[in-house]
């Protein structure tokens, strides 16, 4: 049935969008709420921070209510390695006033842009460009350069120093690189390089460790506990696609990621002490290894 008190279109009341009625300080609680799990869930979240579908632009995703921007950003500082992080932005606007609302789970940060004027919705877009492209990749050099202090280091089991593990944190990498795993005295690597997989196969295969977005509290000694999945890949990376720089039509740079979780051999917990990796729990042999540096 038409409208008959708003007969043009659209039929509906546009008076609340492009940030009209908040400001920057409740967008930013809200944010934050969403980043931390702080109103809903870990599981719903997670659900929630999902592409619906794509677009003809392998650079553009749609959520729910999500405009989602894949963005390629460098690894380490000096390099033309990157890694893909979705930044997930809501836009609004109308006649003089305009928003656009960011979020970046990766990096747990985000922004909020207010504009009022005529030129408020033309100019959203190049200010979300600016401040997405000076702010994210700055995020994932400072979180390189942490990782590089509070995560990296050697591991034991301060019963059995046959047991252990080192983390490294390495220049054209993404994630946390796992060089050497023994359990017992026994190399525990060829256990994560797929256990299914002939042992000639298993030569010149890099082992890295990758957060799987889980956390919680232990209940034995209160610390932040991370879950990490372990991702097996030949060691220097696979040839890209034509539309990243190599050529042909396909690209299997992360078919490693097929089958994350299958075994649970993968599967690390990671104690965080103020911020600082302190210990290392591999789920399928029960086995704890705390710093030794």
């Amino acid at each position: 049935m038409r409208n008959q008190e708003r007969p043009v279109t659209p039929a509906f009341q546009t008076s609340l969008s492009g940030g009209v009625y908040s400001n920057a300080k409740d967008l930013r609680t809200i944010a934050l709420s969403i980043l931390h799990n702080e109103l809903l869930c870990d599981n719903v979240v997670r659900e929630w921070l999902k592409p619906r579908g794509h677009t003809a632009s392998l650079t553009t995703s749609l959520g729910a209510p999500w405009e989602i921007y894949r963005l390629t950003i460098p690894v380490s500082a000096d390099t033309n390695r990157t890694r893909v992080s979705d930044l997930y932005t809501k836009a609004g606007g109308n006649a003089g006033y305009a928003a656009i609302f960011a979020i970046s789970p990766d990096h747990g940060i985000g922004y909020t842009i207010l504009l009022a004027g005529a030129s408020a919705v033309p100019d959203r877009v190049p200010l979300r460009n600016l401040i997405g492209e000076v702010f994210i990749p700055a995020a994932e050099a400072a979180a390189f350069e942490n990782a590089a202090t509070n995560y990296a280091g050697k591991f034991a089991d301060p019963d059995n120093e046959l047991s252990n593990l080192t983390l490294t944190v390495d220049k054209d990498e993404p994630g946390l690189g796992l060089p050497s795993l023994f359990v017992d005295g026994v190399n525990w690597l060829s256990n994560i390089t797929q256990p299914l997989l002939d042992p000639a196969a298993s030569v010149n295969i890099s082992n890295r460790l990758y957060p799987s977005g889980g956390e919680y509290i232990s209940p034995s000694n209160g610390r932040l506990v991370k879950q990490f999945d372990a991702v097996s890949g030949k060691a220097g990376g696979i040839p890209r696609s034509q539309v990243e720089g190599g050529t042909g039509l396909f690209d299997d740079g992360c078919t490693a990621w097929e089958t994350t979780g299958f075994f649970t051999t993968t599967e690390f917990e990671l104690e965080v002490v103020e911020g600082r990796v302190m210990a290392v729990r591999m789920l399928d042999s029960n086995v704890t290894m705390t710093r030794l540096d």
